[in-house]
């Protein structure tokens, strides 16, 4: 619930280290302009996109990172209740490309990416009882969510909705934490403080990090999403500019990197794959690995794993316009559909020798009837160097 604190009240909090430069690198407005209300955002690192909700208008709506609104679908109203869906928070889960909400009535609901309703559905009382932001940590599969007002605190939940525990986040200075996003690779917590126009940094204990103000850049931060590929928060700017934001600044920079290469084929309902990494690749964390499909899409996928960058053509397997990229030392295979997109999270090794180390990933659909001749369908490769 969105509430308004006197700023005397906050306190003196430890500013953002020095020298921290903060750049707001696009921005994009949130129909219905003018009314919108941007207060919960969150990034799809998978395909590239942004989701938003907007309890002023009961909408959520999804964009690509530039801004192009590629969907709008009027809020559901959650299993099991009557009441307006007034929706606040967004989490996406990238294993599977759902969309978690959380509304005003405190219940978070799972929905498909066709705005479809998955059936799975929980309340955050008696734990949270003023629910805010929502974030998906993908390591645990468990949902955070926060609560802006009485105790403020962070509720961490299973995706069946069973309460794991309580992270008390008062005693860092939050008064008002609308937005929550959260670092997988540094296993720390975004909020975002519109009341005061700030972000606080917390670790998984609700310790204070730092505080990040945004005064400067004039931005009231409501939802938060993240990209630890790029270093970039996403800001939703509530209802000041109704804006999102992509601040760099905020999160560190990867020293690793995952970049897509090499030509992918059609699938047999005409999409082309497209296969990416969750988060920057990093020694002793976790990453999901996955690739879009189209929804019609039923083959499972094969993960290739190799040391060695091909782009041999596969027309005369039958598959025109497909392309072996990598070699296959490892393999996981028959990963199952989920309906838009096949993968699986792994937890990478750590150790002194692991960063800089590299290889490159496809994903092949083999029996996807309908693609080509061979039913066989190639993804992109992506080549990958651990931090």
């Amino acid at each position: 619930m969105r509430h308004f604190v006197p700023l005397l009240a906050l306190g003196t909090l430890p500013a953002v280290t020095a020298g921290q430069t903060l750049t707001i690198l696009n921005q994009f407005d949130v129909p219905p302009f003018g009314t919108s209300f941007v207060g919960g955002v969150d990034y799809d690192p998978i395909n590239d996109t942004l989701w938003t909700v907007d309890q002023t208008n009961d909408l959520i709506q999804r964009f690509d990172r530039a801004g192009n609104l590629l969907a709008t679908f009027a809020a559901p109203i959650p299993p099991g209740t009557t009441a307006n869906p007034l929706p606040i928070g967004a989490a996406v889960d990238p294993l599977t490309g759902n969309l978690w909400v959380v509304d005003e009535a405190e219940v978070v609901y799972e929905m498909r990416v066709d705005g479809t309703l998955t059936g799975a559905s929980f309340r955050t009382t008696p734990t949270i009882v003023d629910a805010s932001g929502l974030a998906f940590d993908p390591e645990t599969r468990h949902l955070f969510v926060s609560q802006d007002s009485g105790t403020r605190a962070i509720g961490e939940f299973t995706l069946a909705g069973v309460a794991v525990q309580t992270i008390p986040i008062g005693p860092a200075g939050s008064a008002d934490a609308d937005g929550l996003a959260y670092n997988p690779i540094l296993r720390r917590f975004y909020l975002g403080e519109d009341t005061g126009d700030f972000v606080l940094e917390l670790d998984r204990q609700g310790t204070l990090v730092r505080n990040i103000p945004l005064a400067g850049l004039g931005i009231s931060p409501e939802g938060l999403g993240i990209d630890t590929r790029s270093g970039s928060l996403f800001i939703g700017d509530g209802f000041v500019t109704r804006r999102v934001y992509e601040v760099a600044g905020i999160v560190p920079p990867c020293s690793g990197s995952a970049t897509r290469f090499g030509a992918a084929c059609n699938d047999s309902s005409g999409q082309t794959p497209r296969l990416e990494l969750s988060d920057c690749p990093t020694g002793g964390r976790a990453l999901t690995i996955a690739v879009t499909l189209g929804s019609s899409v039923t083959a499972p996928a094969i993960f290739f794993f190799g040391f060695q960058q091909l782009g041999i053509p596969l027309d005369f397997l039958g598959a025109n316009g497909c392309f072996l990229h990598t070699t296959s030392e490892y393999a996981v295979a028959t990963v199952p559909n989920s309906g838009t997109r096949a993968g699986f999270t792994v937890t990478i090794p750590g150790g002194p020798g692991v960063p800089g180390q590299s290889g490159h990933l496809q994903a092949l659909l083999i029996g996807d009837v309908g693609a080509n001749a061979a039913g066989l369908v190639g993804s992109n490769g992506v080549r990958f160097v651990l931090q």
